[in-house]
């Protein structure tokens, strides 16, 4: 007798990652009736999904066409076998990959998986058909049901006389706040003051003024703080209001402009893009040289532009690299322990 090999498989890691989920299915086809479907709905934004855009086209043909398969099956949960993929997708040329659907990141290296392993579909318990037949009762039962209605019965009269008695107590009060209100009113109306006697009207004299005893009416004198409020202000005072004080600035001014140049705006003052996030940069290096001590400004200028070089160069599917950029740099400011107390952007 031969003995018998051992298989070189685990149970415990084959019986794991046998079934995977497509994510967001439900949320990103909040329509799709429950079964199969001739229709689907495919984003715009996977132009600039980071984990769509770095994967290869092997794998973005495989995530649609399980898109597909989902819809046409309405299922959403498949076994991870690749030879079963294939037979269910016959469009698929090569060995299907789910690696490349699980380890997809974003631009700062957070997963955004399209597929994740999930446990397997819970089954539906079917009924059969027709309901139990029922037993006949028994005297036993039947006089049970009997005793259990006579004394529903009883508990209700008992209910019954409960809250008649309640209504009872209720209504008398009820007359007694209508019969004292109604009192209050009669000897509000015997107490009020009865007018007094017509006077009879004294003959015009010629010589009276118009005005008669009407006192004199005197204007309010205005107060210091009222008059200190009406003066006109000054031209300086004027100005200081409507300019901002990046203006003034010639460092924040360059600064401003640098960071345009690194993130690869046009280097052009006229230009309304360029102008508003010069002024959004040069308006927060203000408020940083405020707030910062000067030893770290050197090393912030330096690793502002740095970042702005590498947005450019490396992360081009982001929408708005200036608002990456304020996030990543009030990061490094709050490393260093540094706390500005305005916002991080400003108008130009």
């Amino acid at each position: 007798m031969t003995k018998a090999k051992k298989s070189k498989c685990n149970p415990k890691t084959s019986a794991e990652n046998q079934f995977f989920e497509i994510v967001n299915w439900k949320r990103a086809q909040p329509r799709m009736k429950d079964g199969p479907n001739d229709w689907l709905k495919l984003y715009t934004s996977l132009l600039e999904h980071d984990g769509f855009c770095g994967m290869d086209d092997s794998a973005r043909m495989l995530i649609v066409a399980l898109w597909l398969y989902a819809a046409r099956s309405g299922l959403y949960i498949f076994p991870s076998d690749p030879a079963w993929l294939a037979r269910k997708i016959p469009m698929l040329n090569n060995k299907p990959d789910l690696g490349p659907l699980l380890d997809t990141k974003d631009i700062y290296g957070n997963p955004t998986p399209f597929v994740r392993y999930c446990d397997p579909p819970k089954t539906k318990n079917v009924k059969k058909a027709g309901p139990p037949a029922k037993k006949p009762k028994s005297k036993k039962e039947k006089s049970k049901t009997e005793e259990s209605r006579t004394e529903e019965s009883r508990t209700e009269k008992k209910r019954e006389e409960e809250t008649k008695s309640l209504r009872i107590s209720e209504k008398k009060k009820r007359e007694k706040k209508e019969r004292i209100s109604t009192e209050a009113e009669q000897t509000a109306v015997t107490a009020a003051p009865q007018p007094e006697a017509l006077e009879p009207e004294k003959p015009e004299n010629p010589i009276d003024s118009e005005a008669g005893s009407a006192k004199r009416y005197v204007l309010p004198r205005p107060t210091r703080s009222d008059i200190r409020d009406k003066r006109p202000k000054s031209i300086g005072a004027i100005i200081g209001e409507w300019i901002p004080s990046h203006w003034l600035d010639p460092d924040a001014e360059s600064f401003g402009w640098e960071i345009v140049r690194a993130l690869g705006y046009p280097d052009d003052q006229y230009n309304l893009k360029s102008r508003s996030e010069w002024g959004a940069f040069a308006a927060w290096w203000t408020r940083v040289k405020q707030s910062a001590p000067t030893i770290v400004l050197d090393e912030l200028r330096a690793r502002a532009i740095n970042k702005a070089v590498y947005l450019r160069t490396k992360g081009k599917s982001a929408k708005n690299p200036s608002a990456v950029w304020f996030h990543i740099m009030n990061g490094e400011l709050s490393k260093r322990g540094v706390t500005m107390t305005q916002p991080a952007r400003a108008s130009p």
